[in-house]
């Protein structure tokens, strides 16, 4: 199920509250806020820690995405700017409060296991406890996060099938995605240095 895919944004417009106004809920709406957020993080995220300690979140996105990333600075503040070719614009966090409030919503939620190694040095460093990665189900928002980032749709006149992929340089997270969702993870090139997730279906009519 895709929460929303790139309509996610409008759908979670009225609940990405700002800074000021976070709060961390229980209820099913910001869960699956939260959830979108773990999936953008997963697919063109990533935490970085600097030599002198400084911990930074960034994500980068076409620039046609930039409504996701905005959304990202509404809730936790930050900047979002054009990267120096101008080909991809960067949602840049790197004060406290900010990452803070970004562990408290995604602890737990992260399903990439590099950007999950990042994410606990990030809590290490900021002593906060880290949350084994709750398995993925079925009706999460992380699948619509995660196809906002690295996914994309198309559909074969021929075949009459719609195909939904989702690509990424390493194989670990796409693998994560078939026991939930079905569908089978390839090789994108023959080098085997991308690969991709697709799931089909056939349209009848």
């Amino acid at each position: 199920m895709l929460v929303g895919t790139s309509e996610t944004v409008r759908m979670f417009s009225s609940c990405l509250c700002s800074k000021k106004e976070h709060t961390k809920g229980n209820d099913d709406t910001d869960l699956k806020v939260r959830q979108w957020i773990a999936g953008v993080i997963d697919g063109d995220g990533n935490f970085h820690i600097s030599k002198k300690g400084y911990v930074e979140l960034s994500v980068v996105m076409e620039p046609r995405d930039i409504a996701c990333l905005y959304k990202m600075k509404q809730r936790y503040g930050g900047s979002v700017k054009a990267t120096s070719h101008a080909k991809a614009i960067r949602f840049r966090l790197h004060h406290m409060q900010g990452i803070l409030l970004v562990i408290k919503d995604v602890n737990g939620l992260i399903q990439n296991p590099v950007r999950f190694a990042q994410f606990k040095k990030v809590c290490e460093l900021y002593n906060v406890e880290t949350i084994s990665t709750i398995p993925l189900t079925y009706n999460s928002a992380y699948l619509s996060g995660l196809f906002d980032t690295d996914g994309s749709v198309y559909y074969n006149k021929k075949s009459m099938q719609v195909f939904i992929t989702v690509t990424q340089k390493g194989r670990e997270l796409l693998d994560i995605l078939v026991p939930v969702y079905g569908g089978v993870v390839r090789a994108s090139n023959k080098n085997a240095t991308a690969f991709k997730w697709t799931v089909s279906k056939k349209v009848t009519f």
